[in-house]
């Protein structure tokens, strides 16, 4: 919600902004009280508002707040609030809504930290003004908890780029501590170095050419710098080479003779090489005519190979043909064999089958006599069978039956007294299993104690895999060592409550849990030397660990009713050595548990206590160094646990396992008792099995195999007479010979007709492949011929080819002599065009008067070098180094020309640059420290602003602002150690103030509680000069953020007030105000100038 007024005489603007359960906002017109009556006024002004000017500001799940627009005014505006309110929040919006880096907030550097807790994502959106005439721009940034963020400009997408680039040309300075000082960056202000400030300054006016010159300057002075160097070096280098060249010149006269003499020599062994040439030029014309010649002879010898190839060509036609019709031939002869082959097996196959045929003819007459026997020898054997089975018993006798059933009724006996025995053994079982269950509950209770260790242990290997080294080597050496050693510190700690383990496991710094204590400083040293393991934490614990824990804020108990319900080292179980050591380096006795959320704020300001855990979140509160009232609190969310995934006391409860061991051991003495009792029925089950059951059942299957026997055979009599009397009727039912024979007989005279056909088949074929085999022999005759004939006019062609061949490879040989005869010409040739180039005019005449033999001519050379040898030069190298002296003189003299001439240029740039640069900065200081020191002078201190010029280090100049706060002192340079934090903010706001008349080019500018450590008469003194400064026409926008003002102070129509507050009764408030009650009251009291800014009916 936002609501203003102004009063006629003080020309109060106000803007009230607050936080509100759920969100809500609400704004109201600005009203000016004349004279009793008011109308309304102010909007139209909005439309002129210089360029980058802030209109309007809305944020939503940003911070402290759910849903706000603020519209601030458009000269000065103070934000007032007490602390945690959320001034700052604005400031914040203010920096990262127009891109502005989180570093320059000095508060959370990752963007997600500024979304609301428990929500997903935030926004800002602010507007800026365009100048007269244009219409407004919109920033939109949507903030996600991923650190992830959305740009629109005028509701259209855009990139980050192009949010900074709009800044930029709006005049928006957030990285300059002249124009943007948020609360945690005041004191930054202070330490400014003075080159420092001179740049911030020269940004803090918004017209960038002045600072730009200045960095020009600096660039220009650099590029000079190395360039005056490079002039002096070469001009240096320069006179000693000269002096070089000066103390050779006569050894290099001699040195020239020389060389002119075997120059001479040189010129006439130029036409050695040429003389060469001549002589290879002859030797390939000579080659070329050879070559010529023996390719002529290959084509005679090509021809007549050809006419020779022809007969021969013909004859090998003939072959292919004849070759042809022997493969088809082939194939006849090849069916007809088949054939031949084929009927002939059909042939056999049908002698076999009649042969067989002829036996089973002959042998019916024996099967029917053998036929006849078998008939009566069934007939006898069924007489003599049926006669046997009429007087064979046809069961058991009853003595046998009698004697069956006394051993039946004696086994059964023996067999209910071993049943009453199992019966006893399966009792025993149950109980042994009644007493097994438990058991095995107390050895899982065990195994689990135990397994709470390995499982925290592999939590920390995880983090910190060399842990385990470290550990192994405790426990193999934990009976060796002076006094108890305790580790790691996760394994030490029971925390029933898994809130609790999560609290204590974020509270605590993380190396912290795989430390290591020990009592013994020869202990922890043994175990620090014996294990070379980077970041080995060993604590070396040598207080009373029996003492008391302090509680330096007091007691949990002392702070009951305000919710507090715990300390958090009271939350865990541990030795007392454990719980020493966790306090003294995680301050777990200065950590208080609370209730709920709504107590924390109340417990921070009416206890001393610092930091607090809910059941959702972690608070603490910061006080700053330099005021006292200048408070924050930073919430963090509570984290899920990574090592105290599993609850349990991890040091195993001594007292939990003896207990637990004793009932083990009392359950496994009364299982071995059972076993025992178990062992003795067995053993008497056993002796009755052995002395009556098993004789008894012997003799039970005895009788039972005799009773079996009896009445086994009459059914096996009677089974083999039914199976005799089937086979007899079988054979009676047999078809008669005569027919069979018949059948028999009329088979074999079909077969004997089969036979006949194939043999004729056979016969047919065999006349077939004769005619085959008679062609091929024909055939084969006319192929021999034609190989005889082939064969000898192959010979006459070798000849007619070993003719090529010779005339072939001589033809090759003459055509590589020429090739090389001509690759010799081509290397003469560029050697000695290599030597003197190619043959001018001049250089053929030159030749002319020479030798044209060229022994002679070599001799005549080397004559002319002989003479130059007699000539003696100490240094061979002389010439040269002369030349190469020259040359570098002639180069050196270029480029120190070409320098000299850049360097004028560029001290001429410097000096354009520096005309043009250091009257408008000396005006500008002097501008500065003339509003500075009247500043001072109105609050009855003293203060100047100095520039320090540093004649061509143009990256020294700097300003100091000079200071004195007391008569009896002398001026001097603002720093942060030497003036009070209260002076330290006069001086700051005072230089921001004289820069006011001057920074017309900013879009806004922004300062929070400068106030603060101020006293009384000087904040009164310094707020006048503040609302004369920035509300004068022409300066930028400007936001004052402090928590508290003096009463009575005086204000203009150009000052806007906006008040900020939050709690659980604001909205109710808020719904009740009235602006136009509030003014009609004003009117009626006569209080208008009296009145605070903000009333509520």
């Amino acid at each position: 919600m936002a609501s203003g007024a102004r009063s006629s005489k003080h020309a109060r603007d106000a803007a009230l902004a607050s936080l509100l359960p759920g969100g809500g906002v609400g704004s109201s017109k600005r009203a000016r009280l004349e004279g009793g009556g008011g109308d309304y006024a102010g909007l139209d002004e909005r439309s002129s508002a210089r360029k980058g000017t802030v209109l309007r500001v809305e944020m939503r799940n940003f911070m402290t707040y759910a849903h706000v627009v603020v519209e601030p005014g458009l000269r000065l505006n103070l934000i007032l609030g007490p602390n945690g309110t959320g001034k700052s929040s604005l400031v914040c919006a203010l920096c990262v809504g127009l891109a502005g880096h989180t570093k320059l907030l000095g508060r959370a550097d990752k963007i997600s930290d500024y979304v609301k807790r428990g929500e997903e994502f935030g926004s800002v959106k602010i507007t800026l003004a365009s100048g007269e005439g244009e219409a407004p721009v919109t920033v939109f940034r949507k903030i996600k908890r991923d650190n992830s963020s959305e740009w629109k400009v005028n509701g259209s997408p855009c990139s980050k780029e192009k949010v900074e680039k709009l800044t930029k040309e709006y005049a928006v300075q957030l990285d300059n501590l002249c124009a943007f000082l948020p609360q945690d960056r005041v004191v930054m202000f202070a330490h400014l170095k003075p080159v420092e400030l001179l740049v911030e300054t020269q940004k803090a006016i918004g017209d960038t050419t002045l600072y730009d010159s200045h960095q020009n300057l600096i660039q220009l002075r650099d590029g000079l710098r190395g360039l005056e160097t490079k002039v002096e070096k070469h001009a240096n280098l320069l006179d000693t080479k000269k002096e070089q060249n000066k103390s050779v010149e006569r050894d290099v006269t001699k040195f020239k003779e020389r060389e002119e003499l075997r120059a001479n020599a040189a010129k006439m062994a130029t036409k050695l090489p040429w003389l060469k040439y001549e002589e290879a030029k002859a030797e390939y014309i000579e080659t070329k005519d050879k070559a010529k010649q023996g390719k002529e002879a290959l084509k005679a010898q090509k021809a007549a190979l050809d006419k020779a190839q022809e007969p021969v060509k013909a004859l090998e036609d003939d072959k292919v043909e004849g070759k042809k019709k022997l493969q088809k031939i082939d194939k006849d002869a090849a069916k007809a064999a088949h054939d031949i082959t084929t009927f002939t097996d059909k042939v056999n196959s049908l002698a076999a089958k009649h042969d067989q045929q002829m036996s089973t003819i002959e042998s019916l007459h024996d099967q029917w006599a053998q036929s006849e026997k078998e008939k009566n020898d069934l007939r006898e054997k069924i007489a003599k069978i049926e006669a046997e089975y009429a007087t064979a018993p046809k069961e058991a006798p009853p003595e046998l039956l009698a004697q069956r059933d006394e051993l039946h009724d004696k086994y059964k006996k023996a067999d209910l007294e071993q049943r009453e025995i199992q019966h006893k053994e399966y009792e025993l079982i149950e109980r042994s299993e009644g007493i097994r269950k438990p058991l095995e509950s107390i050895k899982d209770k065990l195994k689990k104690l135990t397994s709470v260790r390995s499982a925290r242990l592999n939590a920390l290997y995880a983090k910190q895999p060399q842990l385990r080294q470290v550990v192994d080597w405790i426990e193999a050496n934990r009976a060796t060592f002076k006094k108890r050693v305790y580790g790691p510190i996760l394994c030490e700690v029971d925390v029933p409550n898994s809130q609790h383990a999560k609290m204590l496991e974020q509270h605590a710094p993380g190396f912290l849990w795989g430390s290591f204590v020990t009592t013994d400083e020869e202990d922890r040293n043994r175990i620090i030397s014996a294990n070379n393991v980077q970041k080995l934490s060993v604590l070396n614990y040598m207080d009373d660990p029996t003492k008391e824990i302090q509680y330096r804020s007091g007691k949990a108990a002392n702070f009951a009713h305000l919710g507090v319900t715990n300390t958090l080292d009271a939350v865990f179980e541990a030795a007392p050595i454990i719980k020493h050591v966790l306090c003294d380096h995680a301050r777990l006795n200065d950590t208080y548990l609370v209730k709920s959320n709504d107590d924390v704020e109340r417990i921070f300001k009416e206890t001393n206590i610092n930091v607090l855990w809910t059941n959702d979140s972690q608070h603490m509160q910061h006080k700053s160094r330099y005021n006292k009232n200048a408070v924050s609190i930073r919430v963090v969310p509570l984290r899920p646990c990574r090592l105290f995934q599993t609850q349990g006391n991890a040091s195993t409860n001594k007292a939990e396992k003896d207990a637990l061991t004793s009932q083990m051991q009392k359950h496994e003495q009364e299982l071995q008792k059972l076993e025992k009792e178990r062992e003795t029925l067995q053993s008497k089950q056993t002796k009755i099995e052995s002395e009556r059951i098993k004789p008894l059942s012997d003799a039970k299957n005895k009788i039972a195999k005799e009773i079996s026997d009896i009445n086994k055979r009459a059914v096996k009599m009677k089974v083999a007479l039914d199976r005799w009397r089937e086979e007899l009727s079988q054979l009676e039912k047999a078809e008669p010979l005569n027919v069979r024979m018949s059948k028999e007989r009329k088979m074999l005279d079909n077969l004997l007709a089969s036979r006949v056909k194939a043999v004729t088949s056979v016969t047919e074929a065999i006349q077939r492949r004769r005619e085959v085999m008679h062609k091929e022999c024909m055939l084969r005759l006319e192929l021999a011929e034609l190989e005889v004939r082939e064969d000898a006019l192959k010979t006459e062609l070798a000849e007619y080819q070993k003719e090529y061949n010779d005339a072939t490879q001589l033809s090759e040989q003459l055509n590589q002599i020429m090739v090389i005869a001509r690759q010799k010409l081509a290397d003469t040739k560029a050697t000695a065009e290599q030597e003197t180039g190619s043959i001018t005019p001049e250089l053929e005449e030159y030749f002319s008067t020479l030798s044209a033999n060229y022994d002679e001519l070599e001799a005549q050379v080397q004559a002319a070098r002989e003479r130059a040898d007699r000539i003696l030069c100490p240094n061979p190298n002389i010439l040269d180094d002369y030349n190469r002296r020259c040359a570098e003189i002639n180069q050196l003299e270029k480029t120190l020309h070409g320098d000299r001439e850049e360097l004028a240029t560029g001290q001429a740039k410097i000096d354009s640059e520096k005309e043009a640069w250091l009257p408008r900065l000396r005006e500008l200081v002097s501008s500065v420290n003339s509003g500075f020191g009247k500043a001072f002078a109105s609050i009855g201190c003293a203060g100047e602003v100095r520039l320090v010029e540093a004649g061509e280090e143009y990256d020294r100049y700097s300003i100091e602002i000079r200071v004195k706060f007391r008569d009896e002192e002398e001026l001097q340079v603002l720093c942060a150690t030497r003036q009070s934090g209260g002076e330290r903010s006069v001086s700051t706001i005072l230089y921001l103030l004289a820069l006011t008349s001057l920074t017309n080019g900013l879009g806004f500018r922004v300062c929070d509680e400068i106030n603060q450590g101020m006293d009384p008469n000087n904040e009164r003194k310094v707020f006048g000069l503040l609302v004369q400064s920035m509300t004068r026409p022409g300066t930028p926008q400007s936001f004052l953020l402090t928590p508290k003002l003096l009463p009575d102070l005086e204000y203009t129509d150009e000052v806007t007030v906006l008040n900020i507050f939050n709690g659980p009764y604001v909205k109710q408030v808020a719904d009740g105000w009235s602006q136009e009650a509030f003014w009609r009251r004003r009117a009626m009291t006569g209080a208008a100038g009296a009145a605070d800014p903000i009333a509520v009916l």
